[in-house]
């Protein structure tokens, strides 16, 4: 039964093309999948889609193809492209192309100002959402959905389409909510799914951790409904870039991306359970398309050696730019840690309690508590407005309150 939902569920929606699914009538499974299979793995291997789903969403993996040719075209017929750009009506999720690749693409640095190229997607998109909208519209977030769609051949079309809904979406969960009260019985959720800031690498990425070995999945799914869920992960999600505002306006540079640390100490088969999967699949689909380009590196952490055996045989299905960002750990992690320069300022051993000890187990910071230090701290305008590179603030304020002005063939850049 277990394998029968792994071959046709849709935690892997496979197709009659997928290679690595098989025909019962022409040969035998691989051994791995087979229905002798151990109940454990059957677990890990539905919980590894969830790991990558925020990566893969946004990554596309579909063939790549090549756009070399657009940096050898005339500048008047790029001009004349960028126009017919501009005059195109607006686009939604339904007008998209395939989610394919450009050949050689590679995700821009954090901190590096927006390039030509970025600046006219940017003036692009204030257009399609019209000026006071562009303007109610996050920087920090802005810039994460320029960038987050730049692989793609369509890529101002699919940075306006997926932006608009993240819009409509946000205005639905409360907008800018980290500022607001907690939502109800957040105390509850954080000590149901404990995670918080624990430290930084040596680039000033806030490392985060999530435990998900911690979670009891029986309680978790008695307390909260797939809506009250979504609305908790949403206030964690808004958090973080809280967290990332604080840490750009202390490095004097743009940082939106995270490390997250996913500790699976103490993963059981109950958090392998149809509910729980159900539950996190939905909002880490939801979350990869509302938050994009907002994940450096992912450490899976305390990963049983079956979890880590089975990866052997699923890395390869993935992206290869996702698999680049998910390092699976066992025990030892201090190594790995040291080679990406990440400070840890609570021990991820100090969380629990030493067998035999009298002293109680440190305490995570959770989310609630870290915007109230980081509002404390760096006031609620400061962290809203985030920190924004000086030549994107020039660019910016060149925009404000002006119209684009077309002429026959040209793109008037503001």
């Amino acid at each position: 039964g277990s394998c029968d939902y792994l071959r046709t569920g849709r935690f892997f929606a496979p197709t009659p093309n997928d290679t690595f699914f098989w025909k019962r009538e022409e040969r035998p499974p691989p051994l791995f999948l087979r229905p002798t299979m151990p109940p454990a793995l059957v677990g890990l291997l539905l919980l590894l889609p969830l790991i990558s789903a925020t990566l893969n969403s946004q990554l596309g993996q579909s063939p790549t193809i090549n756009r070399d040719n657009h940096a050898q075209q005339p500048q008047q017929q790029q001009q004349a492209q960028a126009a017919e750009r501009f005059r195109a009506p607006k686009p939604t999720l339904a007008d998209l192309g395939r989610d394919v690749t450009i050949k050689g693409w590679r995700a821009a640095v954090e901190w590096e100002p927006l390039s030509d190229e970025e600046r006219v997607t940017v003036e692009q998109m204030r257009v399609w959402l019209g000026h006071t909208e562009f303007a109610q519209v996050p920087l920090d977030l802005a810039v994460c959905f320029v960038r987050g769609y730049a692989y793609r051949p369509d890529w101002p079309r699919a940075s306006y389409a997926y932006l608009e809904r993240c819009i409509d979406w946000r205005k639905e969960m409360g907008g800018e909510i980290a500022f607001q009260p907690p939502p109800a019985r957040r105390d509850l959720f954080e000590s149901l799914c404990q995670g918080g800031p624990i430290g930084r690498d040596a680039e000033g990425h806030p490392v985060v951790l999530e435990r998900l070995g911690r979670i009891p999945p029986k309680q978790l799914l008695q307390q909260f409904d797939e809506a009250e869920f979504h609305q908790q992960a949403y206030y964690t999600k808004e958090a973080t870039r809280l967290l990332c505002a604080a840490h750009s306006l202390q490095l004097n540079r743009r940082v939106y991306k995270v490390v997250t640390v996913l500790d699976m100490r103490g993963f059981g088969m109950a958090h392998a359970s149809r509910g729980l999967l159900s539950l996190i699949k939905s909002a880490n689909q939801r979350f990869s398309y509302f938050y994009p380009e907002t994940l450096y590196k992912l450490y899976i952490v305390h990963a049983p050696w079956i979890f880590r055996a089975v990866w052997k045989t699923i890395r390869p299905w993935l992206h290869t730019i996702t698999a680049a960002k998910i390092h699976i750990l066992g025990e030892s992690y201090e190594e790995a840690f040291a080679e990406a320069g990440i400070v840890l300022q609570t021990s991820l051993e100090a969380l629990e309690p030493a067998h035999g000890s009298e002293h109680p187990a440190e305490t995570l910071s959770g989310w609630s508590a870290t915007v109230q230090r980081l509002v404390q701290r760096f006031g609620a305008e400061a962290l809203r407005e985030g920190f924004v590179p000086r030549e994107d603030q020039v660019f910016l304020q060149g925009m404000q309150g002006d119209q684009l002005e077309m002429t026959r063939g040209d793109v008037a850049v503001l």
